[in-house]
């Protein structure tokens, strides 16, 4: 994650998030890394004056976009992981806030929790939890989102860490709330959700196909 953190940073002032920005990290993260690692990867620009998010989507857990009538979307992947092989095409994306609306960015030990029958937790679930809890502060649907996972995997330890941003609109401006229900560190997430994974093999060549603590963030619009 350094070496993607560091990149990052020095494309983004030269940038702002979008084909390009994937497109160079990619290269940097191929060249730079081991060999049996890649990223998966959701970077995101919020702007606050029209409440759009434009985002690329790196080989992540799909994001999940509910609109207030309960409607959702998938905020899917349009590329292969950052590092995995030396060239890859990605898309930008972007979805307009109307008042009411949510999205949910989140790492893989949400969904891939395991109950004491190892089963996952899955997205269909997470998605059930942010139906019901929608209309809540956004607080109250972290803590929700924990409250469900902990259950589920019914006092087994946790086996991964999680993660997860979840930003709304209101009539008069956009809240953004980030935790990690592991009490992790928390940096400047807005713009970055990664998780480095290791392969047990190389990488492809290039001709092979291969107890919560909140941040919240208020801007007028």
């Amino acid at each position: 994650v350094s070496t993607l953190d560091s990149a990052l940073r020095v494309l983004l002032a030269q940038m702002g998030v979008g084909v390009e920005l994937a497109e160079r990290l990619n290269a940097h993260v191929w060249e730079s890394s081991a060999a049996n690692k890649f990223i998966t990867l959701v970077a995101s620009e919020l702007d606050p004056c029209d409440g759009s998010l434009k985002y690329v989507n790196a080989g992540h857990n799909d994001g999940l976009f509910v609109r207030s009538d309960g409607a959702v979307e998938h905020l899917g992947s349009a590329g292969a992981p950052i590092g995995m092989l030396p060239e890859s095409a990605y898309r930008s994306q972007s979805v307009d806030f109307a008042p009411g609306d949510l999205v949910c960015f989140y790492s893989d030990g949400i969904t891939e929790c395991e109950a004491p029958d190892e089963e996952e937790f899955e997205m269909e679930r997470l998605t059930e939890v942010l139906r019901q809890n929608q209309k809540r502060p956004l607080e109250g649907i972290i803590a929700a989102i924990d409250r469900a996972v902990t259950d589920y995997r019914a006092g087994l330890p946790q086996g991964d860490d999680q993660t997860v941003i979840l930003i709304r609109r209101f009539f008069m401006r956009l809240q953004l709330l980030t935790a990690s229900v592991v009490n992790l560190a928390l940096g400047t997430v807005i713009r970055l959700l990664a998780k480095v994974r290791t392969r047990s093999v190389r990488r492809p060549t290039s001709s092979t196909v291969p107890s919560i603590e909140p941040i919240s963030i208020q801007s007028p619009i």
